[in-house]
């Protein structure tokens, strides 16, 4: 086994480079066989999201015989004025790049996103490619509308506009020998409504929904019956997907505070690729 804080860093080439360096939690991560096996899975976070969220599946889907790569994309998990300076290009190449170089190294690809990481996965060139796909939470739309002319006029001015956010210690940082971050994205991320970012947000939004109805890839999606943050809102599904309502989840199914939401998701999940 070779475990790692990195991804090859090739994935970042062309892509706009951080200039704060990651928190423990935000730190790409990747665990590999020796000698490799003949499948990858690609995990992909979500807005303002990080690579430790997805520590869970990605340990379970390791264990069940599948090399492991978790980055972290461009912007996020660093400082506020990394996030503000990147983009959706920059996500998106981040995903389109790691898929291009895993479906070059392994006979089968699969992917598991979380939240804004499914528009990234669905938009991907590459997506026809992958073998099969978990969608955990996916924002093809958000609960709390906020309207773009009023992004466009705090872009505008060049101002973002506080967030009420507090830590809630029912939620756990599963990176191991990581120190508690959760106060420190809180305070760059989590407590500020950036609109540059959340423009780039609602443009995968509308892209990733026109996309979806030629997506052909078999897919799982993961509701969380409690998620007040994202849903699929009218977005039709096609045949290839197939929907797993989560009793009591929340939008963070994969540490969610709910233990059998959680455990469901991620047992769910690993038992979904498994079949492919």
């Amino acid at each position: 086994m070779v475990t790692g804080f990195s991804v090859p860093p090739s994935w970042y080439d062309g892509l706009y480079s951080d200039s704060c360096a990651p928190c423990g939690a935000a730190r790409s991560f990747s665990m590999l066989h020796d000698p490799a096996p003949a499948s990858a899975v690609l995990l992909i976070h979500g807005y303002a999201g990080y690579p430790g969220e997805l520590v869970s599946p990605a340990r379970e889907l390791f264990c069940a015989g599948h090399d492991v790569f978790v980055p972290r994309l461009p912007g996020m998990g660093t400082c506020g004025r990394d996030f503000v300076s990147s983009s959706a290009r920059d996500w998106q190449g981040l995903v389109d790049n790691a898929s291009r170089y895993l479906l070059d190294r392994y006979d089968r690809l699969f992917v598991v996103a979380h939240s804004m990481g499914c528009l990234l996965a669905v938009l991907s060139p590459f997506s026809p490619e992958y073998s099969r796909a978990v969608l955990s939470s996916p924002a093809f739309s958000l609960r709390t509308k906020v309207p773009r002319i009023l992004l466009k006029g705090m872009l505008k001015a060049g101002k973002d506009a506080p967030v009420p956010w507090k830590s809630d210690p029912g939620y756990k940082l599963l990176y191991e020998g990581a120190p508690c971050d959760d106060g420190y994205l809180g305070r760059e991320y989590w407590s500020h409504l950036y609109p540059g970012p959340f423009l780039e947000l609602l443009k995968l939004q509308d892209d990733a929904s026109r996309a979806i109805s030629v997506y052909d890839v078999p897919t799982l999606v993961l509701l969380g019956t409690e998620d007040a943050l994202a849903g699929i809102g009218d977005v039709v599904l096609p045949p290839c997907a197939r929907i797993s309502y989560v009793d009591g989840g929340s939008h963070y199914l994969y540490y969610d505070k709910n233990r059998e939401a959680y455990a469901k998701a991620v047992s769910e999940s690993v038992r979904f690729l498994s079949e492919g």
